[in-house]
């Protein structure tokens, strides 16, 4: 019984452990941030590569590379996201993350 135990919580630390790198640079809070986001891959997205006005997703507060496939257009200005799902998220309430939009420093 014992060695039964023991092998699946050795499983459950690794799964645990690999399905953290899934969600990597995924928002600062991991895969949910406080916004109850997920950041799980499949998910619909919008891919248009170039120039985008942020450098930190609105939504979880990710980093946001120059040329992140995930962006919309708002308000005359590229926006980039750190995942499909953020990405999703804005678009559904673009005023409510507005605020959170910081200028890349270009």
């Amino acid at each position: 019984m014992n060695k039964t135990i023991l092998i699946a919580l050795i499983a459950i630390i690794t799964l645990t452990f690999f399905a953290a790198g899934a969600y990597a640079g995924c928002g600062s809070s991991g895969p949910q941030g406080a916004t109850g986001v997920s950041c799980a891959a499949g998910a619909a997205s919008t891919v248009e590569k170039g120039k985008v006005y942020n450098t930190e997703c609105p939504v979880l507060g990710g980093k946001v590379s120059g040329d992140t496939p995930y962006t919309t257009e708002y308000k005359g200005k590229t926006v980039g996201f750190c995942c499909p799902s953020c990405a999703d998220v804005f678009k559904a309430d673009p005023e409510k993350y507005s605020t959170k939009l910081k200028a890349a420093s270009n």
